[in-house]
């Protein structure tokens, strides 16, 4: 989504007063006149580089340090990542990405991923460039979380496909 360099401003100002996805999303639909799905809203986040403040609650946030501290083979890992080391050691949960040989009809391709807490979805991108995102499970939301494992899940795919 390109938006101009005074809208980019407004989102990361939003953010940074501790505004979350879905409420940037609708801050973009009300004062921008855009809409934007959920997940069309955490890519542009991810891209602009803005940093979403985490509403997880300090004793939880305290345990994982804890857990991380007490497990040597974690070494300095981001604690709160959500997404897998280099070397495969599991932190928060795993984002499992496929990408379809075939593209459905409408779609410059397709394919499944399946979230840390067991939820299937498809994803697709279309002709014109825009995300899309159908969970098996309806009113479904992926965490942030898992979100950015995704993000990261699919690039790989993608990566070594060639694109």
């Amino acid at each position: 989504m390109d938006l101009t360099q005074e809208q980019r401003e407004k989102v990361n100002s939003w953010a940074a007063e501790g505004a979350g996805l879905s409420e940037i999303q609708s801050r973009i639909a009300e004062e921008f006149g855009i809409r934007m799905s959920y997940m069309e809203t955490r890519l542009m986040i991810l891209e602009l580089g803005t940093q979403i403040k985490d509403k997880e609650e300090p004793a939880k946030k305290e345990k994982k340090k804890e857990d991380l501290q007490a497990d040597p083979g974690t070494g300095d890992q981001e604690v709160d990542s959500g997404m897998e080391d280099r070397e495969g050691d599991d932190i928060g949960g795993s984002v499992s990405v496929s990408v379809s040989p075939l593209a459905r009809p409408g779609f410059a391709m397709t394919g499944e991923v399946i979230f840390s807490d067991g939820v299937k979805a498809e994803w697709g991108l279309t002709n014109d460039g825009r995300f899309a995102l159908d969970p098996e499970q309806e009113g479904y939301r992926p965490s942030d979380e898992d979100l950015a494992s995704f993000q990261l899940e699919l690039r790989n795919e993608l990566s070594k496909r060639g694109f």
